[in-house]
């Protein structure tokens, strides 16, 4: 599925999120929330671990993440939490190479961006006082929005003749869009998260969310790639009249 597909079958799943939230008011009391925060993404999977035991060091990349949600009310203390999300993903490596010849060390950084509809079973222990914590846990549907890469190396050659090192550098950087990353339209994950609501007022409450995205596919047609992402949002709640 390409992005011009997605982008056709958008409105249909917006519109399913907008129905549940009606369906939820209609039974109890329907939450709202909107946060915002940081990402902190990382690639895993199998050509990646091979990778790392040559020697590339695979590390975290920091971005941005901002959703707002719904909980529809199912019990006493469970929801369903629907909505959307854009969230920043990717990652950074550093490695080098060492040989007889001489040695290159070099850089890599993929920023990647994804609307992701979540889909997620939320429990709330039911607690006396201003403070409430909770679980939460489901599917999300990730749709690559956008996605650039930078690479930087340095090599340094040793003339096996004169034994004087020889040493330049190379950068690149740009879109993903050729066919040497091969990047999905469509990723899904399995999505955890703990959090907590602090009640200022009937209306109103601040929360706070530590949430984990572990990707069950690949974000590459050819190759095992597979996102593994950290967000800590903050934001506010208020119950939809």
């Amino acid at each position: 599925m390409n992005l011009s597909q997605v982008v056709e079958k958008l409105p249909i799943l917006l519109a399913l999120i907008a129905s549940l939230i009606v369906a939820g008011s209609a039974q109890g009391q329907t939450t709202v929330s909107i946060q915002a925060g940081t990402s902190f993404s990382n690639w895993g999977g199998s050509d990646i671990k091979e990778q790392e035991d040559e020697g590339l060091d695979y590390g975290y990349r920091a971005g941005v993440a901002v959703r707002a949600s719904a909980v529809l009310p199912l019990s006493g203390i469970a929801g369903l939490q629907v909505g959307a999300a854009y969230v920043q993903k990717g990652t950074s490596a550093q490695g080098e190479i060492v040989d007889d010849v001489g040695f290159a060390e070099f850089d890599f950084t993929a920023n990647m961006g994804y609307l992701q509809l979540p889909v997620l079973l939320r429990i709330t222990p039911e607690l006396d006082g201003p403070l409430s914590p909770r679980f939460a846990a489901g599917p999300v549907l990730s749709i690559n929005l956008n996605c650039s890469y930078s690479s930087s190396a340095s090599f340094t050659i040793t003339n096996p003749y004169s034994d004087v090192d020889v040493s330049f550098d190379e950068s690149e950087s740009g879109g993903c869009d050729d066919d040497e990353f091969e990047l999905k339209t469509i990723a899904f994950s399995v999505m955890v998260g703990v959090g907590i609501d602090i009640a200022v007022s009937q209306s109103l409450s601040l929360t706070l969310d530590v949430l984990y995205d572990y990707g069950l596919t690949s974000v590459s047609k050819s190759d095992d790639v597979r996102n593994r992402t950290y967000a800590i949002m903050a934001g506010v709640a208020f119950p939809l009249r």
